[in-house]
């Protein structure tokens, strides 16, 4: 029978209560993968820890596919006590696999699936291999770098040694030729338990599998089908955010929200940021006064790497026994080897104030010698320090690069808004505030991480606007006026009922963070556009941009790809609203500004206002913040990168040159000093033409 014309299917898991969760959320995937008209029989092997949270996650499961029919199996064997599990890495019910010939004796063929996988492809095409002549058939295992020292003595070679993490048995093959009876005997006599036994005594029974079907992420695959993360943190998407496959897998966890914890579990995923100088970077961006807890060497190399950093909060290093009063805007660096460290009583004791609180950990040896070069820089604090101390394109989302220019830049302004005649700013720790405020908001009205949340159809700031779109993508849902589940309520941006602090749960750099036509781009997409324009347009950080923008402009995307360009290197942002291409001029002479997004029709009024404007009097910016006239020279400093929204998303190409009028480009190359761009920011004025400058 094939696959197509199979009935059922027969799969296995095994967890005990510390793993059932990530085992649920690989058991959702599986579902997601198999055909809905065909009956998933699903055998879960577990122990005594089996508790009622278990059941409900269970109960999720079965509540949202109908075709799955799920059979618990307490194990309880005398042959597992003879290997004590309680100093190991690997668990018990690793073990369990090797008891299934017996468990489900009506049961010919099954699939054996480790809880720490995700299933992302069709498997089904498994069940139409012969597997005749085999008793399991697994994907080759060609980084387990004691296998020939555990097994070489034990077998003739190792090239059909399997990964036991997803397995398919002939369970009848097994019971014939007594394989069963064999493996519990050795359960003492091998590392790595379960998997060298099946190598050993099913050797010369063995079938590969494409590695596909047991992908590790980030190893090469055609197709992956299904995603192991192995035992290492750094690639398990419930420890590392940054793991391959994290975007994936936390959509499956999030649909056990409702009876699970999830974002509890989010908020602790940061394997990979502890000992990450720009992790502390960007947690120092909410406070006042960071201090570095420790005599170790790491806290020198902390406090270092940190005010390279240009972290403007950085105070000093504090002994162990030194003694602190507790304040709302201190946050602290443990780095001490000690367990219990006096300095820091104040700030664990109170329960709101732990997060004030950030324990930093070394990287075990083992994993810093697989990590790759640039996480050891990393991790050893020697980072490669660029023009401002990190390198802000390590940042994958728009809240990292927000957060971290708060701490570096905190009273730099972020905005400035030109309307109606009057300025306003905010400063960069003040947008950030500001964005947390709506993210925390979100997470309190109970909105869903992907959920669409408008904008008021209504006339708002451009501080706001781009205050409460930059929080509603920390809080990890979509900003849109299209199929909107939720509108935003801009009051939350200045309210302190709403925390200023960073949200517990970021958003995940592969999640989609904006639509973009009938596309959707993640946080990591998103960045790399901004940083694509940064570059095309060959601004530098020390230039002002300016943003022109309609009138009454509508969509909450509309000028954040240059927004987030700026805050790569802590531009300050100008954002003009106005039809007049001479108050264009005028605001960008005064304030000293590269205009980096203009509408074609825009740039027809400036072109014809600028001609008109020399020989007159000119922009100057008071103290109060009016604009008075003076010489037209001002102008002759005025740099011009002409973009639009749509294509600054897109990054087209001949996006400038093709949509403006001769006429009109004529009379600004008249006017203005055209000085040549080689994507280094050159002083003077230059026209931009779609070139791309790397």
């Amino acid at each position: 029978m094939t696959a197509g014309e199979r009935e059922s299917y027969d799969i296995v898991y095994a967890s005990d209560h510390a793993y059932m969760f990530c085992c649920c959320v690989s058991i959702y995937s599986l579902m997601e993968h198999m055909p809905a008209d065909r009956l998933v029989r699903l055998h879960l092997l577990t122990d005594e820890s089996f508790c009622d949270e278990d059941r409900m996650l269970l109960s999720r499961l079965s509540g949202r596919f109908s075709n799955l029919c799920v059979s618990l199996h307490e194990v309880r064997h005398e042959a597992f006590e003879k290997r004590d599990f309680r100093d190991s890495i690997w668990s018990r019910a690793a073990c369990y696999r090797l008891i299934l010939p017996g468990l489900l004796e009506n049961v010919n063929l099954c699939l054996y699936i480790d809880s720490d996988t995700l299933i992302v492809g069709d498997i089904t095409p498994l069940w139409e291999m012969d597997m005749e002549a085999y008793a399991l058939a697994g994907v080759f295992d060609d980084i387990s770098p004691v296998r020939a020292q555990t097994v070489g003595n034990h077998i003739p070679g190792i090239q059909t040694y399997i990964n036991s993490g997803v397995l398919l048995m002939n369970l009848k093959l097994m019971r014939e030729r007594g394989i069963e009876e064999q493996l519990l005997s050795g359960v003492s006599d091998y590392l790595v338990v379960d998997q060298d036994l099946l190598n050993v005594v099913c050797y010369g029974l063995i079938r590969l599998l494409p590695a596909d079907y047991n992908c590790i992420p980030g190893v090469q695959a055609d197709s992956p089908k299904i995603l192991h993360f192995l035992m290492r943190d750094y690639l398990r998407p419930w420890k590392n955010l940054r793991a391959g496959g994290s975007g994936s897998w936390w959509r499956c966890a999030q649909e056990f929200a409702p009876v699970y914890d999830v974002e509890s579990l989010r908020a602790s995923a940061d394997w990979y940021e502890r000992g990450s100088i720009f992790y502390l970077l960007r947690r120092c961006a909410d406070y006042s006064g960071i201090y570095i807890v420790g005599s170790s060497p790491d806290a020198e190399r902390i406090h270092r790497a940190l005010r390279l950093g240009r972290c403007k909060g950085l105070q000093g290093i504090l002994d162990e026994e030194d003694s602190l009063p507790y304040a709302e805007d201190i946050l602290l660096i443990n780095a001490s080897r000690k367990g219990t460290v006096p300095v820091l009583s104040p700030f664990v004791e109170r329960e709101g104030a732990r997060r004030q609180v950030i324990r930093y950990s070394r990287w075990p040896l083992a994993f810093y010698n697989l990590a790759p070069e640039q996480v050891r820089r990393e991790i050893n604090g020697e980072l490669l320090m660029w023009e401002f101390g990190v390198d802000a394109r390590n940042a994958a989302t728009s809240s990292q690069l927000l957060e971290l220019n708060a701490a570096r830049y905190p009273d730099r302004e972020a905005l400035v808004e030109w309307k109606d005649g009057v300025r306003s700013s905010c400063t960069f720790r003040e947008l950030n505030r500001m964005a947390n405020r709506m993210a925390d908001w979100l997470r309190k009205q109970n909105t869903g991480r992907g959920e669409n949340v408008a904008l008021p159809d209504r006339p708002v700031r451009n501080i706001e606007r781009f205050g409460a779109v930059l929080g509603i993508l920390k809080g990890g849902c979509l900003p849109g006026q299209e199929q909107a589940e939720r509108m935003a309520d801009l009051s939350v941006l200045y309210d302190e009922q709403y925390s200023s602090m960073a949200p517990l749960c970021e958003a995940l750099p592969d999640e989609a963070a904006m639509k973009a036509g009938k596309k959707i781009l993640t946080g990591r997409a998103l960045v790399r556009r901004a940083e694509e324009l940064r570059r095309r347009c060959g601004w530098h950080a020390g230039d002002r941009l300016l943003l022109c923008h309609r009138p009454r402009m509508k969509g909450p995307a509309e000028g954040l790809i240059e927004v987030l360009g700026a805050f790569a290197y802590g531009n300050t942002t100008v954002i003009c609203e106005t039809d007049s291409g001479e108050d264009l001029l005028r605001i960008a002479a005064a304030q000293a500004c590269t205009i980096v997004s203009m509408s074609e029709s825009s740039f027809e009024c400036v072109s014809r206002d600028l001609t008109e404007m020399k020989g007159h009097e000119g922009p100057k910016e008071q103290a109060d913040g009016a604009i008075e006239k003076k010489s037209a020279d001002s102008c002759s400093t005025l740099r011009l990168c002409l973009t639009r929204a749509e294509d600054a998303f897109t990054c087209r190409e001949g996006m400038a040159r093709e949509t403006v009028s001769p006429e009109a480009l004529a009379r600004w190359e008249r006017a203005m000093p055209q000085v040549p761009v080689n994507g280094q920011g050159y002083a003077g004025t230059f026209f931009y033409d779609c070139e791309w400058y790397a």
